[in-house]
Parts: structure tokens; sequence; C-alpha cells
């Protein structure tokens, strides 16, 4: 009997939500993913960004390096075009799933992890204007249609491979070097830079992303 007494005590106390309290509930956690999602999203697609820029950064200059060690000092090197460049000095030292031509003669290279970039060489090496540009897409999607500058420091990064500019001080933080950011007539301030990727198609957004350790800053001048 008093088992039976427990029982409907217990069953008294038991009290289901109503189906309002479900709905209001199921609301404010609505709200909740509304407000934090947008948040993560705009975090893991920074963290992909910075990742990604790092390590191209690294791999495309450690070819380089291996590179110089078979052919001589890059300053030396003969480039006529992209397929100089990538099939002579490039090719053996990065490891790439895809590679074809694009539009005048440029090269886009597709990576293990998914991004991309695209070799535009257009003077020839060497000499004093031996070089060019490479833009780097951390998601390979966005370099399929070729380079396109309204995409700069959002979906395309600009990197510049220019050597052999010896008296030219506008090109001090290219001469010598490997694929840099590009940062020719920036003079050394963050100021500069803020400015630049703001205002010049994000042309040096990448120098930017670099000057902060590979990390975009919180005011970064561009809506990723």
């Amino acid at each position: 009997m008093k088992n039976k007494k427990t029982s409907v005590k217990l069953k008294k106390s038991i009290k289901a939500f109503t189906l309002a309290e479900v709905l209001i509930t199921l609301g404010i956690i609505g709200i909740i993913i509304s407000i934090t999602l947008p948040a993560l999203i705009h975090h893991q697609k920074k963290i992909i960004i910075e990742s990604r820029l790092k390590k191209f950064y690294t791999v495309i200059n450690q070819a380089i390096l291996q590179a110089e060690t078979e052919f001589g000092d890059k300053e030396n090197w003969y480039i006529k075009n992209n397929d100089d460049f990538f099939n002579t000095y490039l090719k053996k030292y990065l490891i790439t799933t895809h590679v074809e031509d694009l539009e005048t003669s440029k090269k886009l290279l597709d990576f293990p992890d998914g991004s991309s970039a695209i070799l535009n060489i257009y003077h020839m090496c060497p000499g004093t204007r031996c070089g060019g540009h490479i833009v780097f897409c951390p998601k390979s999607k966005d370099c399929k249609k070729g380079i396109n500058s309204d995409l700069y420091g959002t979906k395309q990064f600009q990197f510049a491979y220019m050597p052999n500019h010896p008296d030219d001080r506008s090109f001090q933080h290219h001469y010598k070097k490997g694929v840099e950011p590009y940062k020719v007539y920036w003079y050394g301030t963050e100021a500069n830079l803020k400015t630049y990727c703001n205002n010049t198609s994000g042309t040096y957004c990448t120098a930017l992303i670099q000057y902060h350790g590979w990390k975009i800053p919180n005011d970064y001048p561009k809506k990723l």
C-alpha cells in the first residue's frame, strides 16, 4: 500500500513541458545560434586564410631555396615565362595535385590542402625588371577563373617574385628575395599597409597580414 502511495506522489510530481514552453525554448536556441554562427563561420574562414597563406609562403620559398642548390643564385636564373619558372625551377620541389595554363600564359597550380596559386611572370630573368606576380587563393575555386583584382585581400592574395631590382629603392623588400607579399613602394609602416590594403584593390593586404605574424588583424580593412 505504501509503495502505491509513493508511486502516485511521484507521478503527480512529474510535470511535462507545455507546447508554449518548448516553442519558447527553441526560439531562444535559434536566436543564440543566429547570433553565434556567423561569428564562428567568420572565425573559421580567418583560420583557413591565415594558415594557408603562411604555409604557401613557407613551401614556395623552401622550393626556391632547394632549386638554388641545383641552379645557383636565383638572381641569375633564366626565366622567360611561367613555363620556365615552374617546369625548370619549381616543379621538382613543389607538391601539386593539378597544373594547367590559364589565359595569357598564366599557370595555375593546385595544392593538396585545397589552395591554389597563379604564376604571372611577365619580365624575363635575369634583368633589371625580372619576375612578376604570384596570386594565391586559400580556396582553389577562387583561382579557377584567373586573376581578379576585385578579390584581392579577401579571396585572392598577391605576392611578388622580383629578385633583380638593385638600384630601385621601391623594390627594396623584394631584392635578392624569393616570393614575398607584394611590397613595392612600401616604406615600412603599418599605417601605409592599411591604407594601401584598403585603397589599392587589396594589393597590399597580404603584406599587412604578414606584418601581424600571418594573423588577420581585428581592424583589417577588407570584409572577408
